[in-house]
């Protein structure tokens, strides 16, 4: 019994020794090859060499075989928190001694530093915040690491991102916009390239915005207040960077509500001016009206009401003033003259309106501006007679009179330069020449008979006698396309 019991126990002491045996020929390689992974788990470089050196060739393969996959399994370990800079970077300092490719450190590493530089920037951007100087001085640290794994261009490139990244919150109003400049003043301490000089674009930026979100409130503050044009004025001098979407809609929604109400709102101020018979604020609203709503505003019912015949005949005129007045004066020899020879300098582009006879009518004077002399203004001529524009004659006015005159140069086109001046006289329908002295080729003239110096000047001073003190060329006048305010002003 105690023999069998024996055998048994030799047989069984066999077996396990070759099971332990067995056990070691198959496991101990891939317990080598685990050594290898543990002290890259560590960080350790120099042990992940030594224990890689050790290893027989094919065992060396299989661990090339896993590296790439496992720098992706240490990345989704930093990415998910588990491990922290530090260690990430000696794990692929690590597998970076036997990474026979040369490629994997360099697949990974730098997501990682452009992921952690944000980081540390922001940590220091806190602790700053804070006036933690102990994390201060942890986070320079780091930034100091980093920038040893980087190539200046990468520096600045991630700092620029973050800059933009930070301008685009504050943007969206996720911070402040003194939480952006803090970022800035942050890289600008740290930067000497195209980040530094970002600095001030993105700081210019940010007061910039600040600026037209201040003018928003009071837009808005305007809008509550009814002043309407103020606000489109503000909406329409502002230039909204197109990232802030928000305060484009704002500015957007603000200028159309001011817009449709204004509409409502001044044209109800409008009636209630014409009523009033005020028509010097009809007259003002009318001209903002325009500036705003162009032909978007109908003020047709308050331009008549306000307008006398006379001068919305002389309105329709003006709008078309050309073609009337070029038929004009193909009905005169005079003005065919003019047409033929003289038109082309003549051509009217400005206009002034003068009441010669104190009727309640002004008369209505053409001219080109570039031909205006201090002396007189070669002007076409026209008054209203039953609502309708008549054509009285080319002019050259030196002076107008409060006793139904005109003070001209003689109107003869052949005529040489000298002093020389004429008495026009308008009865309500024509002009008509009472008196003249001319000076021509060294002869004196009054009424075309020659005549001595003393005659000529005794004649030229009674005409002038009839002058006002200020001459037409002072009293103002506007352009063509001013016209129709003008007249409606007078």
């Amino acid at each position: 019994m105690k023999s069998t019991w024996r055998k048994i126990i030799i047989i069984s002491l066999v077996l396990v020794v070759i099971e332990v045996v067995g056990i070691m020929f198959f496991i101990h390689p891939y317990y080598k090859i685990q050594t290898v992974f543990n002290s890259i788990d560590d960080g350790n470089w120099i042990e992940t060499k030594e224990n890689y050196d050790s290893l027989s060739q094919n065992q060396k393969d299989k661990v090339q075989s896993y590296l790439n996959d496992y720098g992706a399994h240490i990345c989704n370990q930093y990415l998910a928190g588990e491990i922290d800079y530090q260690m990430v970077a000696a794990v692929f300092d690590a597998i970076n001694s036997i990474d026979e490719s040369g490629i994997i450190s360099n697949s990974y590493m730098p997501s990682i530093n452009h992921n952690e530089y944000k980081l540390a920037i922001k940590r220091l951007y806190s602790a700053n915040s804070l006036y933690d100087s102990e994390a201060v001085y942890d986070a320079q640290m780091d930034i100091s690491a980093l920038n040893l794994r980087m190539d200046n261009v990468t520096r600045e490139d991630i700092m620029v991102e973050l800059l933009n990244e930070e301008y685009i919150a504050f943007l969206n109003e996720e911070i402040t916009s003194e939480t952006i400049k803090g970022y800035a003043d942050i890289i600008a301490g740290i930067s000497y390239y195209e980040a530094y000089a970002y600095v001030s674009v993105v700081k210019t930026n940010v007061d910039y915005v600040m600026s037209y979100r201040d003018l928003y409130t009071v837009a808005d503050t305007l809008y509550n207040e009814n002043k309407y044009f103020e606000v489109m004025k503000i909406c329409n001098s502002v230039y909204v960077d197109t990232l802030d979407t928000n305060y484009t809609q704002l500015f957007n929604t603000l200028y159309t509500d001011a817009y449709d109400n204004g509409k409502i709102y001044y044209g109800d101020l409008l009636d209630t001016y014409v009523a009033a018979d005020d028509k010097a604020n009809t007259v003002a609203l009318m001209d903002t009206i325009e500036d705003y709503y162009g032909t978007d505003f109908d003020l047709s019912d308050a331009t008549s009401a306000m307008l006398e015949e006379w001068q919305q005949s002389y309105i329709a005129f003006v709008e078309n003033y050309e073609a009337a007045l070029q038929a004009d004066l193909n009905l005169t020899e005079e003005g065919q003259y003019i047409l033929q020879n003289e038109y082309t300098n003549l051509k009217p582009n400005a206009m002034f309106l003068y009441d010669i006879d104190k009727n309640g009518v002004a008369e209505l004077f053409l001219f080109n501006d570039a031909y205006v002399t201090n002396d007189y203004v070669g002007c076409f001529v026209y008054t209203c007679i039953n609502n309708t524009p008549k054509y009285l004659g080319y002019v050259n006015v030196i002076n107008l009179s409060d006793e139904s005159y005109i003070i001209a140069f003689p109107s003869a086109f052949e005529r040489t330069t000298g002093d020389e001046c004429s008495l026009i006289s308008f009865d309500g329908t024509e002009l008509a020449e009472e008196s003249k002295c001319q000076y021509i080729d060294g002869i004196y003239y009054v009424d075309d008979a020659e005549t001595d110096d003393v005659n000529y000047l005794s004649a030229q001073n009674a005409i002038l006698s009839h002058a006002n003190a200020v001459k037409v060329i002072l009293s103002g006048y506007v352009g063509m396309d001013e016209g129709g305010r003008y007249i409606m002003e007078y």
